[in-house]
C-alpha cells in the first residue's frame, strides 16, 4: 500500500481495485488511477499504456462516475464513492445490506474519511435531516407539496415509495409515518 502527501496536509493511500487488480488503483482521497499495462489497440497490436488518473464524469444524481475496463470490449461505470467504499470500509454492497453515505451530503467529496455505511432508512434518513434533495421537513418521510399547500407523508417498503396521505400540519405527516413504520416492523416480527 502506497501513501503519498497530498497539497502538504492529507495523506492518500492507495490499494488494488477488487476485481481490476494490475489495472487500476484508488485512492483513500476518491481519485482513480489506471495503471501502466500492455493492451490490445484497434490495429490488434499490443501497446504500452501509461499510468493515467482517470477524469470522473457525473451521473444525473450527482455523484462522480469512472469507466473500468479490461480489455477494450468489456468495460463498467462505476461511482467513486462505491470503489472508495469497497476499498478502504471493505464494503461488500450485495453482501452487507449497507448503503454508503457522504457525511458532509457533499456527493463529490469522496475522501474515506467522509463515507459511512448505514442501512438505506438510515440513509433516507440523513437525506432528509441534512436537507440534501430538497427536502423540505425535519422530520422523517415528511416533505412540503406546494401543489397542494400541504403536508406529505410517504414511506419506502422494498425499494418502493408508499404515499401516505396529504396533512394540513408538518407533526400529522410524521406521526402517520411513525405508525406505517411501526405496522412494517410488527409484520417483520410476526415472519420472524
Amino acid at each position: 500500500m502506497k501513501r503519498n502527501l497530498v497539497k502538504g496536509c492529507l495523506w492518500q493511500r492507495w490499494k488494488d481495485v477488487p476485481n481490476y487488480e494490475g489495472y487500476y488503483r484508488c485512492s483513500s482521497l476518491g481519485i482513480i488511477k489506471s495503471l501502466s499495462h500492455f493492451a490490445l489497440n484497434k490495429s490488434k497490436y499490443y501497446k504500452l499504456m501509461p499510468e493515467r488518473i482517470l477524469k470522473p464524469f457525473p451521473t444525473r444524481k450527482g455523484y462522480l462516475m469512472v469507466r473500468l475496463y479490461k480489455d477494450r470490449i468489456h468495460h463498467k461505470n462505476i461511482q467513486i464513492h462505491k470503489l472508495v467504499s469497497i476499498c478502504f470500509l471493505n464494503h461488500f454492497p450485495s453482501k452487507t445490506g449497507k448503503v454508503v453515505d457522504h457525511k458532509n451530503g457533499n456527493k463529490k467529496r469522496n475522501f474515506s474519511s467522509n463515507l459511512q455505511l448505514v442501512t438505506a432508512r438510515e440513509n433516507n434518513s440523513i437525506c432528509y435531516r441534512k436537507n440534501k434533495d430538497g427536502f423540505s421537513s425535519k422530520y422523517v418521510g415528511v416533505s412540503w407539496s406546494k401543489s397542494n399547500s400541504k403536508w406529505l407523508s410517504h414511506i419506502c417498503i422494498n425499494c418502493k415509495s408508499k404515499y401516505l396521505g396529504y396533512f394540513t400540519t408538518e407533526i400529522e405527516a410524521y406521526n402517520a409515518y411513525q405508525n406505517a413504520l411501526l405496522k412494517i416492523n410488527q409484520s417483520n416480527q410476526k415472519q420472524l
